[in-house]
């Protein structure tokens, strides 16, 4: 008769107490994607309880989330973007050092090259320049921004002799009698202020392709 094992058998559930913060996850999916895990729940060594069943980590447990949601679903990258912010910088340099303690290889990698920048691009469309009252109500999809900007501009009218109102307009336009009175050298304007828009569309593009595991 063979003799009974001896090597503590590794549970099927384990719930992880992540600096006072728990999580309950399959041990096999650990196991897969991060070698500290497999380490840690291997045969060959003894990774002791606390009393009430838990496992400590001493690590972020908010970075610690992003790491078991990606461990869970290793198909895909994390993007941590918004559109008033941009990319999130500081999370990615913390989530990368996470990624590496707990050796999580390819998620490691695919932060330290920089990979999520491709992720996400801005096009941005040729200026349009309207008069103010040439603006009309739109509507615009989610991806899509308009940059707004108000340019002071000042119309000139040309006036004729005597400011007689059919005599008003370009300076071409007048005749001899009018340059006769005036001369040849000497024209007025009448001025008015009104402001031009010039709007910028930008989208939003999203490149889900680059965020997959291959």
């Amino acid at each position: 008769m063979a003799a009974p094992s001896t090597e503590p058998e590794r549970p099927t559930i384990i719930t992880l107490d992540v600096s006072g913060r728990h999580f309950k996850v399959s041990s096999d999916i650990l196991i897969a994607e991060s070698g500290f895990f497999k380490r840690q729940l291997s045969a060959q060594y003894n990774w002791t309880p606390q009393r009430d069943g838990t496992y400590f980590i001493d690590a972020d447990p908010a970075l610690f989330e992003h790491l078991l949601n990606f461990m869970r679903r290793p198909s895909v990258f994390p993007v941590f973007w918004s559109q008033d912010k941009g990319f999130d910088y500081n999370l990615y340099q913390r989530l990368q050092a996470e990624a590496e303690y707990f050796q999580m290889s390819s998620l490691d990698k695919w932060i330290k090259e920089e990979k999520y920048l491709q992720a996400v691009t801005i096009r941005t469309y040729e200026p349009v320049t309207r008069d103010l009252d040439k603006v009309t109500q739109e509507r615009i999809a989610g991806n899509m921004t308009k940059d707004w900007h108000y340019v002071p501009k000042v119309h000139k009218t040309s006036i004729r002799p005597r400011r007689i109102q059919c005599r008003y307009g370009t300076r071409e336009a007048c005749g001899g009698a009018c340059h006769g009175y005036k001369g040849d050298d000497n024209t007025d304007y009448d001025e008015a202020d009104y402001l031009e828009v010039v709007t910028v569309k930008r989208e939003v593009v999203f490149d889900e392709e680059v965020c997959k595991v291959r």
